[in-house]
C-alpha cells in the first residue's frame, strides 16, 4: 500500500502532465512540508517514509512515468504529446488542439479537450466572441465530450480527469447540480486533483452544506484539507458554531502531518481573521513568510488585516514586497490605495487583479465597495453581480447590492438583495437593520417591526437603536401604548431609577421575551418561549403580566407609584444617569412626557421633562416649554 507521501508525489506528476498546474503546485507544497513521522499520521495503516530522501522521490517519479498506467501513450504518439504539451505551457491552446487532433490516448485526449476549453475561456475574457458564439462553442465541446465519455466500456485510471474536464463545461453552462455530480465522481476516483475539489466549492448552492459534501466524497488527506477549507468558507459566510467546530476538527487532523505547511498555516490565519483576532492571524502569516518569503497565496488576507488595523506603513511595505516578487500581483495595492482614500487608483488595481483572475470573487466584492465610495452605483452593481455569479454564498456581495439599490432609493429592489444576505446570515443585525429600514421606507411597517424585534432577541448588544425604532414605528401607526413600552425599556439603558418601577427590563433573554410578550402570536415569542425553562416562564408571567393588560389600568397603577415616590415630580434624587443622553434617549423621554400628559399622568410627565432639562438634553428648550405649559394649566 502506498503512503500519503508517495501518493502526493505521484499526484505532482499526474497533474503536471495534464496541465493542471495549480493542483500540481498544491500537491508539491504538501509533499515538501509533510512531516517525517514514524508512521503516516493521516493513515496509520500505511508504511513510514521517515528515511525517504530526494533520491527516492526522484526514483518514484521514474516509476510513475514508466508504470503500466502511464504507458498508455504509444511510442509514435509520445513525441506528438510532448510537442503539444510545450504549446500548452506557452498557452497556445488552439495549437494544442490541432497537434493532438488524431491522438487517441487518454492523456492526449484530456489535454486536447482541456486546451479547447481554456481557449474558449480565453476568448470570453478577451471579449473576442459574442455570448451566442460562446454558447455554441460550449455546446459543441460538450457534444464531443459526451461522445468521448461514452466510448469507454469501463472506467480506467485517468477517467477521473475526464469527469473533471466535463464538469468544467457543465459549470460554464450553469448546470451546477450536474457539474457538482461530475466533480464528486472525479475526486472519488482520484483524490489528489486539488483543482477538482475547488470546483466542487464553485458548484455549491446555498442549500448545499458541508455535511452533504462530507457524506458524498471519500478520501484521506486531500479530502480533510478540502473539508477544512470548506468549513472555513462556511465560517466566513454563516458564522455558525457548527462550521467553526468542523474547521477546528479538520485542522487538528491536518496538523498531525502538515503543521508547517503554508496551506495549513494560512487556513488557521484566515480562521483568526474571521474572528477578528488580527494579531494572531498576522503572526501566522508572518510565520509563512519565514518558511517561504516568496509565498504570496495569502497576501490578500494579510493586506485586509493591515487595512482593517489601519497600518498604512506595513501595508505599504507589503505592497512594495509583492511588487518586487511578482509585479503583476495587484491585490495589496488595492487596499493600500483604498486606505489612503484614493479609491480610483484602488479600483484600477482591483480591475487588474480581475483581469489576471476573473474568478477572484472577493475582488469583485471589494471593487464594488470602491465604486460605492466613488458614488458610481452602476459600476458597483456590476461588480457585486460579478461576485454573486461566482459565489452565491457570499453575503457581502448580496449586502452590497442591497446598499446600492437603497442608495438609489429603490427599496423594493434593495429588500430582495438584503433578504438574500439575511438568509445567509440570519442573526446578523446589519442585515436585519438594513431590511427593517427598507421595509419602513416602502411603508411595510409591520414587517419592519418584526425585524427590529428579532434584533432584540438575536443581537441584544444592539438593542438601543432597535428599541428606539420599535417605539418610533408603533407611534407611527398610532399604537402609542406599545410605543411607550419600548421607549420605557430604552430609557432604562440610560437611567437608573431608585424608587420607580417602569415595569421594563431587558437585562436577560427572558426579559426580552417578556417585553415582546404582548404579541403572543408572534413567531419570535413562540420560538424564544420554547427555549426557556419552566421557572423562567413563570418569572416572566408573574413579572410582566401588566404588559398584556389594559393600558389605562396599567397607567393608573404606575401613576400612583410615581405620585407616591416622586411627590411633585421635581425630586431628582430617585434617578441617576448611566450614560449621557443622546438624541434617541432625549426623543424617547420627550415622547413619554407627552404620552403621560395625554394620559393625565402629570407626575410621570414632570419627571421625564426634568430629566431632559437637568441634563442638557438636545430637547431642553422643548422640555422647558412643555413643563411651563403643565404648570400654567395646573395654576
Amino acid at each position: 500500500m502506498q503512503t500519503e507521501k508517495q501518493l502526493l508525489a505521484q499526484a505532482v506528476v499526474d497533474c503536471t502532465e495534464r496541465g493542471l498546474l495549480k493542483a500540481a503546485e498544491w500537491a508539491a507544497e504538501q509533499l515538501n512540508y509533510y512531516a517525517h513521522n514514524k508512521s503516516d499520521s493521516i493513515d496509520k495503516h500505511t508504511k513510514s517514509l521517515e528515511n525517504q530522501d530526494l533520491n527516492s522521490v526522484q526514483s518514484l517519479e521514474a516509476h510513475v512515468n514508466n508504470s503500466s498506467n502511464n504507458h498508455e501513450i504509444q511510442n509514435e504518439e509520445k513525441f506528438v504529446y510532448y510537442y503539444a504539451k510545450t504549446a500548452f505551457d506557452l498557452r497556445e491552446f488552439q495549437k494544442v488542439e490541432y497537434i493532438l487532433r488524431n491522438c487517441t490516448s487518454n492523456k492526449s485526449m484530456f489535454l486536447k479537450y482541456y486546451s479547447k476549453y481554456l481557449g474558449i475561456e480565453k476568448k470570453e475574457h478577451e471579449s473576442i466572441i459574442s455570448k451566442e458564439e460562446l454558447n455554441n462553442l460550449l455546446a459543441h465541446l460538450r457534444a464531443e465530450l459526451d461522445k468521448s465519455y461514452h466510448s469507454f466500456d469501463a472506467f480506467n485510471y485517468f477517467m477521473q480527469f475526464y469527469n473533471y474536464r466535463y464538469g468544467l463545461v457543465l459549470l460554464k453552462e450553469k448546470q451546477l447540480p450536474l457539474a457538482l455530480n461530475n466533480f464528486i465522481k472525479s475526486v472519488n476516483m482520484y483524490e489528489y486533483n486539488w483543482s477538482a475539489w475547488l470546483m466542487i466549492e464553485k458548484c455549491l448552492e446555498v442549500a448545499n452544506s458541508v455535511d452533504d459534501i462530507e457524506k458524498q466524497t471519500c478520501g484521506n488527506i486531500v479530502k480533510k484539507a478540502f473539508m477544512a477549507h470548506l468549513s472555513l468558507e462556511a465560517q466566513i459566510f454563516t458564522q455558525t458554531s457548527e462550521s467553526q467546530n468542523n474547521f477546528l476538527n479538520y485542522l487538528s487532523i491536518l496538523k498531525l502531518s502538515l503543521s508547517n505547511s503554508p496551506f495549513v498555516l494560512g487556513l488557521e490565519a484566515v480562521y483568526f481573521y474571521n474572528l477578528r483576532e488580527f494579531e494572531k492571524a498576522e503572526q501566522l502569516l508572518e510565520s509563512i513568510y519565514s518558511t517561504n518569503p516568496y509565498s504570496l497565496n495569502y497576501v490578500d488576507i494579510h493586506s485586509n488585516i493591515l487595512y482593517v488595523m489601519g497600518d498604512k506603513q506595513k501595508l505599504a511595505q507589503l505592497a512594495k514586497k509583492c511588487t518586487e516578487i511578482q509585479k503583476n500581483r495587484p491585490e495589496t495595492c488595492c487596499n493600500y490605495y483604498s486606505l489612503r482614500n484614493e479609491h480610483e487608483k484602488s479600483a484600477i488595481y482591483f480591475e487588474k487583479a480581475l483581469k489576471l483572475d476573473p474568478n477572484y470573487y472577493s475582488a469583485w466584492t471589494l471593487l464594488g465597495h470602491e465604486y460605492m465610495h466613488m458614488k458610481n452605483t452602476s459600476q458597483a452593481i456590476g461588480a457585486y453581480r460579478g461576485a454573486v455569479n461566482l459565489n452565491k454564498r457570499d453575503y457581502r456581495a448580496w449586502y452590497g447590492l442591497g446598499l446600492t439599490y437603497e442608495m438609489l432609493k429603490l427599496p423594493h429592489y434593495a429588500i430582495y438583495y438584503f433578504q438574500q444576505a439575511s438568509a445567509l446570515r440570519p442573526n446578523d443585525y446589519r442585515m436585519l437593520t438594513a431590511l427593517a429600514n427598507c421595509y419602513e421606507a416602502s411603508n411595510q411597517i409591520s414587517v419592519a417591526i418584526e425585524c427590529y424585534k428579532k434584533i432584540l432577541v438575536e443581537s441584544p448588544e444592539n438593542k438601543s437603536i432597535a428599541l428606539y425604532k420599535l417605539g418610533h414605528l408603533y407611534n407611527q401607526i398610532d399604537q402609542k401604548d406599545y410605543a411607550a413600552q419600548f421607549y420605557k425599556i430604552l430609557i432604562k439603558e440610560y437611567i437608573t431609577f431608585t424608587n420607580i418601577n417602569l415595569n421594563s427590563s431587558i437585562a436577560s433573554k427572558p426579559a426580552i421575551v417578556a417585553d415582546l410578550s404582548f404579541d403572543l402570536g408572534s413567531d419570535i415569542y413562540i420560538n424564544m418561549d420554547s427555549e426557556l425553562n419552566q421557572n423562567q416562564k413563570s418569572f416572566i408571567d408573574n413579572s410582566f403580566t401588566s404588559a398584556k393588560e389594559n393600558s389605562s389600568e396599567m397607567d393608573q397603577f404606575h401613576s400612583k407609584n410615581f405620585q407616591n415616590n416622586l411627590g411633585s415630580g421635581e425630586n431628582h434624587s430617585d434617578f441617576t444617569l448611566k450614560h449621557q443622553l443622546d438624541s434617541i434617549a432625549s426623543e424617547s423621554l420627550l415622547f413619554l412626557a407627552k404620552y403621560e400628559i395625554e394620559k393625565n399622568n402629570i407626575s410621570f410627565a414632570k419627571i421625564y421633562l426634568n430629566i431632559l432639562i437637568s441634563n442638557g438634553s438636545l430637547f431642553r428648550d422643548k422640555a422647558e416649554h412643555l413643563l411651563n405649559s403643565i404648570k400654567n394649566l395646573s395654576t
